[in-house]
This record gives C-alpha cells, sequence and structure tokens, in this order.
C-alpha cells in the first residue's frame, strides 16, 4: 500500500501515518498531529519513539517484527494526556502494519483510533470481575471455617488488597459489648510509605474499647466515611494522617455484630460509590459468617458440656486390674459426635466394659449415647451375657424416633480367671498387648451395627479367650484408626506400633502413648473414645491382699449375729474399719430379710472393691422385696430404706435357685458423708 495522496484522508476521523524503516515518519495526517499537538510537516523525519514517548522498547520489537515479515501487524494501546485537561488520560489502539511508501522501500502504516471507552468498560469489568471473584472466595473459604478467628484473618487477607492499604476488624461479644477482637493489616502501600515492606499483625484482646469512630459505628450501625484516617483506627498512630478512610458495620440477622475499618493512606482518591457498595456487601457476608461461626460455637459446646456429663467421672479399680480411659472431641471446628465408653463393676466381681459410636454429630448424638449409656448400665445389673446385651440394646435404637445406626462392643473380664467374653456389633476388635509387648487383634466375625439386627438371626455372637498375665486390652472408636486419604492397614500398623511402644509403662502413660502414635493429640476432624484395661501378674496377685470372703447363714435367729461378726472380722483384715458400722447394720437387714421370708440358709459373698466393697446375700425365695410405706410404729419395713440411704449402689434380681440382694459400700465416698 503506497501513501496517499494530500487531502484524501488527511481530514478522516481517525489517525493515519506512514513510517520508514528506522522507525521515522514519513507522512501524517492531520489527527496524528493534532493528537501530539504539532502539524504534519513537524513529523516528517521524527521518530515515531519520540513523538509517542507511551511506546516503549516492548513495542518497538513487535513492530520491527512487521518489517522483518514476521507478524503481519501489531497492536499497541498509548494512553495520552488529554489537550486541554492535563489530569484526564486518554487511550488510542495504534494498528502497525507493512506498507510501501513513494519511493518504492518498505515501510510500515499507522492506524490510530480513540479507544478510551473501550478501555475504561474494560477496567470496570475487570475491577467488577476481581469483586465478585473475591466475594467467592469469601463465601468459600468463609463457609469452611467456624473458627471466629480464622473468619477476622481471612476478612484482612481478602479484603485488603481490594479496598485499602490497612484494615482493621472489630468484632463484638455477646457477653461484653466493649470486647473486641482485631486483625489488623497492611499491604505494599502500607502506612509508613509505599516502600514499606508488606506485613500483617494480628492482635486479639479483651475489654478493650474500640476507638471512637468505630464505637459510633457499632452502636448507630451506620457506615462513616472519613477525608483523614483518625488516630487509632487502623493501628497505634497517636494523631491523624493524610488519606482516606471509612467504616462499615457488620450485620447478621438483624444486629451489629461488628465493623471493618479501612484507610487508604497518602491518597486524595476518596472510596468510590462502587468500592462503598462493595464494602457493604463484604461487610454482610462477613456479618453472617461470625454469626453461623458464634452458633456453631454455642452449640458445640452445648453438646460438648452434654457428652463430658454423661461419661464416666471417675473410673473403678479392681484388685489386680488398672484401668485407663480418654475420651477426645473432635476439633473445636467440628461439631461433638457420639463416641461413648464405660466400666462398670459387676457384683459378682467382674468387669462390664463397653464402647460405642452414635453416627452422627451435635447435641442429637450426644443424647443418644447418654441414653444408649444408661441402658446398658441397666441391663449390667441383670446378669446379660454380652451377644444379650447387645440384642436387647439393639431394640432401645430401633424404639428411637430417628433411628440411629450404633456400633458398640460389649465384655465382661474376670479379673480372678482373667476370662473375657465379649460380642460386638459393627465395632473394632479389640487389641492385646502380652507382656513381651506383643500385640494382637482379637478379630472375630462382628454382627451388623446396633439398628441393622433385625436383619440377622439371633444374638450377635459371642467369643470367649483367656488374657494371659499381665497383659493389657485395648478398646477404642473410629476415630483413633480412619483418616482421610490413608489406607487403612497402614493405620492399624501404627495403632499396633504405638500400643507396643507402651509396653512396661502404666495403663494412663500407654492412653497417651497411643493417642501421640496415632497423631491424637492436635487437629483432627473425629472424637476419639479409648480404654486401656491391665491385668496384673500372676505373681503380683499371689502378694495382693484377699479380695472375697464368704460365709452360710443358717436359719436360725443367732445367725445375724454370726454374720455381723463374720463381716467384722473380714472389714478389718482388709483394714476397712471405716465401713465396719454401715456394713452391719446392712448385712443385718439383708439376711434378717432371708431368714423372715425365705425360711432357708442364706449364702453371703463379699468382694473387695478398688473404692469399697461389695455384699451379696442369696436366699430360696424368687420373690424381689418391694419398697413399703415406712410406718415409724411397726418393726419392720425400713431394710430397703437403709440400703437406699447408707449404700453407694444396692440392687435385687432374680438368681437361678431364688434371689440376690446386693449392696455396693465405697471408703473415698462414705455413704453417711453423702448430701
Amino acid at each position: 500500500m503506497g501513501v496517499p495522496a494530500a487531502g484524501v484522508l488527511d481530514e478522516a476521523p481517525f489517525g493515519l501515518a506512514y513510517l520508514d524503516r528506522e522507525l521515522r515518519f514519513v507522512w501524517a495526517n492531520a489527527y496524528v498531529a493534532a493528537l501530539v499537538d504539532r502539524t504534519p510537516a513537524d513529523l516528517t523525519g521524527q521518530l515515531v519513539t519520540d513523538v509517542f514517548a507511551g511506546t516503549d522498547a516492548e513495542a518497538e520489537q513487535v513492530v520491527r517484527a512487521v518489517l522483518a515479515g514476521k507478524a503481519r501487524t501489531a497492536d499497541h494501546l498509548l494512553r495520552w494526556p488529554a489537550r486541554y485537561d492535563p489530569a484526564a488520560t486518554y487511550a488510542y489502539h495504534l494498528v502497525f502494519f507493512a506498507a510501501e511508501l513513494p519511493d518504492g522501500a518498505d515501510g510500515l502504516g499507522v492506524l490510530v483510533t480513540e479507544a478510551t471507552e473501550e478501555v475504561e468498560a474494560s477496567s470496570r469489568l475487570a475491577i467488577a470481575t476481581e469483586r465478585l471473584h473475591l466475594l467467592s472466595d469469601l463465601a468459600g473459604q468463609m463457609s469452611a471455617t467456624f473458627d471466629v478467628d480464622r473468619i477476622v484473618e481471612l476478612t484482612a487477607d481478602l479484603v485488603l488488597p481490594v479496598l485499602g492499604d490497612a484494615c482493621a476488624v472489630d468484632v463484638l461479644e455477646d457477653d461484653d459489648p466493649m470486647a473486641r477482637r482485631v486483625t489488623r493489616a497492611s499491604s505494599t502501600h502500607a502506612p509508613h510509605g509505599p516502600s514499606a515492606a508488606s506485613s500483617r499483625t494480628v492482635t486479639s484482646a479483651a475489654e478493650i474499647a474500640p476507638p471512637p469512630p468505630v464505637a459510633r459505628v457499632l452502636t448507630s450501625g451506620t457506615l462513616l466515611r472519613f477525608p483523614l484516617v483518625p488516630a487509632g483506627l487502623v493501628d497505634d498512630a497517636d494523631s491523624d494522617r493524610q488519606g482516606n478512610a471509612v467504616v462499615v458495620p457488620m450485620r447478621a440477622r438483624g444486629q451489629v455484630v461488628g465493623a471493618i475499618s479501612l484507610a487508604r493512606f497518602g491518597s486524595t482518591r476518596g472510596y468510590t460509590p462502587d468500592e462503598i457498595a462493595f464494602a457493604v456487601e463484604a461487610a454482610g457476608r462477613i456479618g453472617v459468617a461470625l454469626d453461623n461461626a458464634r452458633l456453631f460455637e454455642a452449640q458445640r459446646d452445648v453438646a460438648s458440656t452434654l457428652q463430658h456429663a454423661l461419661l464416666p467421672q471417675r473410673l473403678p479399680q479392681l484388685p489386680g486390674i488398672e484401668v485407663a480411659a480418654r475420651y477426645i472431641a473432635g476439633s473445636a471446628h467440628t461439631e461433638v459426635g457420639g463416641d461413648w465408653y464405660d466400666v462398670t463393676p459387676l457384683p459378682d466381681g467382674k468387669l462390664a466394659l463397653v464402647i460405642g459410636d452414635v453416627m452422627g454429630r451435635g447435641v442429637r448424638a450426644a443424647a443418644v449415647m447418654g441414653q444408649l449409656r444408661a441402658a446398658v448400665r441397666a441391663y449390667t445389673v441383670l446378669n446379660l451375657s454380652p451377644g444379650e446385651l447387645l440384642t436387647h440394646l439393639d431394640q432401645v435404637v430401633a424404639s428411637l424416633d430417628d433411628v440411629q445406626l450404633v456400633t458398640c462392643l460389649y465384655g465382661v473380664l474376670d479379673p480372678q480367671t482373667r476370662a473375657f467374653t465379649y460380642a460386638r456389633a459393627g465395632h473394632h476388635s479389640p487389641l492385646l498387648r502380652e507382656a513381651d509387648g506383643t500385640v494382637r487383634t482379637l478379630d472375630s466375625p462382628s454382627a451388623p451395627p446396633l439398628g441393622l439386627l433385625d436383619m440377622v438371626d439371633g444374638s450377635p455372637a459371642e467369643y470367649a479367650t483367656t488374657l494371659p498375665p499381665r497383659s493389657t486390652l485395648l478398646l477404642y472408636t473410629d476415630g483413633l484408626v480412619e483418616e482421610r486419604a490413608i489406607d487403612p492397614g497402614i493405620r492399624h500398623v501404627q495403632l499396633a506400633e504405638g500400643f507396643t511402644a507402651g509396653t512396661g509403662t502404666s495403663t494412663e502413660s500407654t492412653v497417651e502413648t497411643v493417642l501421640l502414635a496415632m497423631g491424637r493429640t492436635g487437629e483432627h476432624s473425629d472424637d476419639i473414645a479409648v480404654v486401656a484395661v491391665h491385668l496384673a501378674g500372676a505373681e503380683q496377685a499371689a502378694v495382693d491382699e484377699p479380695t472375697h470372703a464368704h460365709f452360710t447363714v443358717t436359719d436360725v435367729p443367732e445367725s445375724v449375729s454370726a454374720a455381723r461378726t463374720f463381716l467384722t472380722n473380714v472389714l478389718d483384715d482388709w483394714h476397712l474399719g471405716s465401713l465396719v458400722d454401715t456394713a452391719a447394720l446392712l448385712v443385718s437387714e439383708t439376711v434378717t430379710n432371708a431368714l423372715l421370708h425365705a425360711r432357708s440358709t442364706a449364702d453371703i459373698q463379699v468382694w473387695r472393691t478398688a473404692t469399697g466393697i461389695e455384699v451379696e446375700v442369696r436366699d430360696r425365695d424368687d420373690r424381689l422385696p418391694a419398697p413399703r410405706t415406712l410406718d415409724l410404729e411397726a418393726e419392720s419395713g425400713r431394710g430397703l430404706r437403709l440400703l437406699d440411704e447408707l449404700s453407694a449402689a444396692w440392687g435385687a434380681e432374680p438368681s437361678d435357685a431364688g434371689k440376690r440382694v446386693w449392696f455396693r459400700l465405697d471408703v473415698t465416698n462414705p455413704p453417711e458423708d453423702r448430701d
């Protein structure tokens, strides 16, 4: 294409110019000349890089690629100050293309068109897109956490680059309207100058009044704008500084829950209406996230309190057995689950062990857990076998309003013979560690979880084994071994290694070692229950004091006195003299009841426990004693009331040839000291 004749395109509404191979002007129309405030003649021979100062080295390289035939055209966006308003900037689109000059030499043509509106529209679109992405990030990241501190940190991290050089987030506390939790941040345009390094400071403080501008917003709920950055608004400055600031309230459910303070330093440009609208939208979403986090924390506190209240407050310790247990809730960012355990001494000196997991989370799971634990406690009194007990417990689960799935293991351990009988419904098999550190799984087929047992015939199968001396039994819920994206086999190997590492330590230390080996000492998603039971060795049991005594009462009146004497001598031998008076009174009542109503001999069994004694009286009458209205003038009818008032626990139930009445007394919590 050759250079056009003068006047053909001289008055065209777009710019057109031609350059030689040295990038000097050969010809330009009036549009181009007016753009740079020159005449077309003045431009002849001038370098395009001198005329258009915004043409950088990279643009020149692209232009020369057109000259070399490596590209058909080259585009360049040029920003140029307006002739009558130096503060305004226009945008021009330059297109370079190959052209033939009048002397036949190769050169370039330049087409110049104004692109100010296009560039501004593109800029507005980019800003709008960035803000939409920010709002999406706010929604996504804040919905993934229920930690108030984390939400405040995310607020500063996400809004700071877009809306200011520094910010502060003030959060109202429910119990103290003046308490504040604050995150402050600074971008590369820090308050101390553009060259300051990027930094962020996180501050948590309580009962510190917010600065006056923030206090006004928290009280009124009205957004405030400031032509200067008020002292102490976003940092510890003691005086107002040049810049612009805005304080935006955060709301949730119609209430102000906090405020976001934003500041630009050293800038005369205030916050535009679009920026204010965006800040208000962001503050609204953050306020909802904060409110949700608080509601979650409140619900979690209720569930956690309920969960811990329903778990055993102390563990029984029978002679020859050491028990340790832990319940660890999931991380603070998840709801409490339904894991539970219990360890219950049985009247015959055995120990009932149960561990289970209610599927689900929150108050509902904790409440179901409490119902099941109470049901297990009630069933243990009936001396049911493990399989029978789980069958009854399945009926309890099925009777709940919302049918739950529950995994459970129930077992009975005899400290004297070390016999362990258990059954499980959908629960992990227990682990056994022998004295030499060898760990093995007491593996056995499992019945379906509770709630599904009606799909199979009969009770869950029972499995019996004899535990070796000085061995340790470990029961646990799935939160200990299940980890997302990790093979279950690997986790079980880790558990065995951790269990082995606890060899030779106390049972409490064993539990701690296992938790450490499984990484359950910090953040984890699921809650965990662990029970460890250690059995003493044969040589230790041999030197222990006696733990059982037996006496047969004949059906003569003097036998009541003989029973008291027997029990007194036993307690003196066991150095439990503090229990003699109460024990003698209660055994007199139970033996007298047996002689009067059964008219037969009665067998007295006494077991020593870690906290006191358990006494059992058996007779041949299968009629259970029933409470009667107390008659102060009657000579009978006080036995059950005395048992209820003076014993730590008591019960009556049928036996093979009659009935058994038992009561328990504790040394550490004497009955006479109870409220």
